[in-house]
């Protein structure tokens, strides 16, 4: 029988609901995170916490869509318009690929560089002590190891994936994942 505090350790890491909206993107992700070499998977991910899927989502910081892009970071990716989901979708992807590659692919350090800023990561020499930036980090480790419980920072399966379609060829299974603790 659970014990209470798990009930508490899942609600914190609920996230909005995706419902079936985010669907219609589901290719715009697997090509996008072909072009950039990044698990779509960890875009699914990331999806879910920032925004829910709803293309129209606005923080109270002014991050806005899909990805929840920043005006000065989506202007800094080439993006033109951040309500466009497919340009806030590629915004989005190639910023967490440049936090991967500046993190040397460690996933958890490139997802509190996006969350926190690169320059905090510097800072701190890991993952910032900013009680967000430390829910951010762990709710989308959360909802990445539901997707794919397999090993975080292997992106071979992408030699598997059609060039032309962005598709998987044939059957797929992802190697497993090992998540390091975050303080």
């Amino acid at each position: 029988m659970p014990e209470p505090w798990m009930y508490e350790v899942a609600e914190a890491f609920k996230a909005p609901e995706m419902g079936d909206a985010w669907k219609q993107y589901k290719d715009d992700i697997v090509r996008l995170s072909r072009k950039y070499d990044v698990d779509p998977n960890l875009v699914e991910s990331m999806m879910r916490a920032e925004s829910g899927g709803k293309k129209l989502a606005r923080s109270k910081k002014g991050a806005t869509g899909l990805m929840q892009l920043m005006p000065a970071t989506a202007k800094a990716m080439g993006v033109k318009d951040l309500n466009d989901p497919v340009q806030n979708l590629e915004g989005g992807i190639k910023y967490l690929k440049r936090q991967l590659d500046a993190q040397d692919g460690n996933v958890e350090l490139a997802l509190a560089a996006y969350n926190a800023g690169p320059g905090n990561v510097r800072k701190y020499g890991g993952i910032p002590p900013f009680p967000e930036t430390q829910r951010y980090v762990k709710k989308i480790s959360s909802f990445y190891n539901e997707k794919r419980p397999d090993k975080l920072n292997d992106y071979s399966w992408l030699k598997d994936l059609n060039p032309d379609t962005g598709r998987p060829q044939g059957s797929y299974e992802a190697p497993p994942v090992e998540l390091s603790r975050v303080p």
